[in-house]
């Protein structure tokens, strides 16, 4: 088990190897909530005549996988042992990342506004 003791960039094979598993487990956990909560508003949105729970259908499916790992990968850092310039560094990848899926979800929700007023000017 001297695998697991050798030491890469200032964390063990074994530190690592956690950080990995709890990426991938959180991943798996957000992938899960992500899909159960778009099939059960999916259900509520095609039974009712409100348009915001269709809103928030289409808003929560524009939200992009890798957003998902990003987020995963920012709880799995917490295993590890980064130097404080990486995790500067990190800290600004991670910032950037959710800006960018704020846009997603402004650009599906601007999206969703113009196809509901052609519809409604069309009919």
């Amino acid at each position: 088990m001297e695998l697991l003791k050798k030491v890469y960039l200032g964390n063990t094979v074994q530190d690592w190897f956690v950080a990995v598993c709890i990426l991938i487990i959180v991943f798996a956990i957000l992938k899960s909530i992500q899909h159960a909560v778009i099939g059960r508003l999916s259900k509520l949105a095609s039974a009712t005549d409100n348009k915001i729970d269709d809103l928030l259908v289409n808003i929560l499916k524009n939200t992009k996988v890798f957003i998902l790992l990003v987020a995963s990968a920012y709880v799995a850092s917490y295993a590890i042992t980064l130097k404080p310039s990486l995790a500067a560094l990190w800290q600004k990848v991670v910032i950037l990342t959710l800006i960018l899926q704020g846009g997603f979800w402004a650009g599906a929700g601007i999206s969703f506004w113009l196809r509901r007023n052609i519809q409604t000017r069309m009919e």
